[in-house]
């Protein structure tokens, strides 16, 4: 991660350029931790950034180490909504995949492919939520603060070609489905 960059907003959105992403659940496949729906990923953060953020009420955890030469890794959990609460003014997120040199905006329904693409770069701008009282437990322990919870606003992934999508990367793709197999069209 090489840059968290802040809006000027009472909670500011965080971007988080070069971020690297874990726990990927794009799908909102039913986990342990996670109910069938939701969907989200989280974010590796800096200790000092994570201290700050944690300070200001975001969710930021910690994994342990894994070995005693390492220290604990920050990071944060961050959710994917498209359905905002009737009468909100809150916007989807805009999700954008750069594949080989080419832009696609995606949607609720494609975001699944991420879970098992070949991750090159994330740049992701993360939007506060503080919920009223269903978040305070994000700020246990830190008397004051609200507990924030980080949604999605922008996300953009580069995703890398295999060796087999890097070979044939300059055939033409047929859009329009008419391919039989062989047989006859």
């Amino acid at each position: 991660m090489k840059k968290v960059e802040e809006s000027n907003q009472m909670i500011p959105n965080i971007t988080v350029r070069d971020a690297r992403i874990i726990f990927r659940n794009f799908a909102g496949a039913e986990r342990q931790f996670n109910p069938q729906g939701k969907r989200n990923f989280g974010v590796l953060l800096e200790e000092d950034i994570a201290k700050t953020l944690y300070a200001d009420g975001w969710n930021v955890k910690w994994l342990a180490p894994r070995d005693e030469d390492e220290r604990p890794q920050a990071w944060m959990p961050v959710e994917i909504n498209f359905n905002a609460p009737v009468g909100s003014n809150i916007q989807p997120p805009v999700v954008v995949i750069i594949k080989n040199g080419v832009k696609r905006t995606i949607d609720e329904e494609d975001l699944s492919i991420l879970d098992w693409a070949e991750i090159e770069n994330v740049d992701v701008t993360i939007r506060p939520y503080t919920g009223g009282q269903k978040f305070q437990w994000d700020a246990s322990g830190r008397p004051g603060v609200r507990g924030v919870k980080g949604f999605v606003k922008q996300l953009f992934v580069k995703v890398r070609l295999d060796e087999l999508e890097e070979r044939y990367s300059d055939v033409p793709e047929d859009i329009q489905g008419d391919y039989d197999g062989g047989r006859a069209l």
